[in-house]
């Protein structure tokens, strides 16, 4: 199915960092930017390889050796480890962990993709009224069809909808686009601000701390990273003197365009709140 290749296409692209800390792994062995195979030199681009994403690093690669030599052991060698599992923490992964999936998403998905199942007693009836209107919506009434370049018109309606409930305010659902993950939504923004040579590149303010996402898209980009620090004496809060600190002495470097804010902060966990 035409959707389903665009699925594993964009799995793979993702998958791209995951596979960064070997990639650098395997260039240090080498020649700077290049990979040696076979007496060809094959160039590699160094913005790649100066990426780092620390959640797939090195104590991930310890943690599965632990786990695969657990799986390895009989239940009463187990305790020679003070521990029978490992739970892994880098990465928001709260299905691996035991969190249930949502029950409604999985059977819509399982009604648009299988509709022979609507007659089988198995899927509720607003599931199906759902999937029938997501259906009509898709060209040739099928989820294999390409969709518009925005996403599936129906799908961009429910969420238009959404935005204007809870802001108070019409979404204009032109400006609605549907992608792969809020990581790729990232990526295409920073791809699509980076401009400029010397003092005059993009540069993009991020959190300290934060997820590795944007240090590491920043460095493939090539574009200049400026670090604001967050307040830890204040639960990890955003400092409206620290942000203009920060902007003024990025300005000898490049010019500051962009501000990233994570909200709820990712590590920290910090909501923003409203003030004067």
């Amino acid at each position: 199915e035409a959707n389903t290749m665009w699925l594993l296409l964009l799995a793979m692209v993702r998958s791209v960092f995951t596979y960064v800390p070997y990639i650098r792994l395997a260039l240090r062995q080498t020649r700077c930017g290049y990979c040696s195979q076979s007496k060809r030199n094959i160039p590699i681009n160094p913005h790649i390889v100066n990426a780092d994403y620390a959640v797939r690093g090195s104590i991930v690669d310890a943690a599965d050796v632990l786990q695969a030599k657990l799986n390895e052991l009989v239940a009463e060698d187990v305790d020679q480890f003070g521990f029978k599992s490992v739970m892994k923490l880098n990465i928001g992964n709260p299905q691996a962990l035991g969190q249930r999936p949502i029950t409604f998403a999985r059977q819509l998905l399982a009604a648009c993709s299988f509709p022979d199942l609507w007659s089988k007693d198995v899927i509720p009836t607003d599931v199906i009224e759902r999937a029938k209107q997501i259906l009509r919506s898709c060209d040739g009434g099928s989820m294999g069809s390409y969709s518009n370049s925005h996403g599936v018109m129906a799908i961009r309606e429910h969420v238009a909808e959404f935005i204007e409930r809870r802001d108070g305010y019409p979404a204009d659902l032109g400006s609605i686009f549907m992608l792969g993950g809020a990581s790729e939504g990232i990526r295409m923004i920073l791809n699509l601000i980076g401009c400029g040579d010397g003092k005059d590149r993009s540069g993009v303010m991020i959190p300290v701390p934060q997820y590795p996402l944007y240090s590491a898209s920043l460095a493939e980009l090539n574009l200049p990273t400026i670090p604001y620090y967050l307040e830890e004496s204040s639960c990890w809060s955003v400092n409206s003197d620290i942000l203009q600190s920060t902007v003024e002495r990025a300005k000898a470097t490049c010019r500051p365009t962009v501000l990233v804010v994570i909200n709820p902060g990712n590590p920290t966990g910090c909501v923003l709140i409203k003030a004067p």
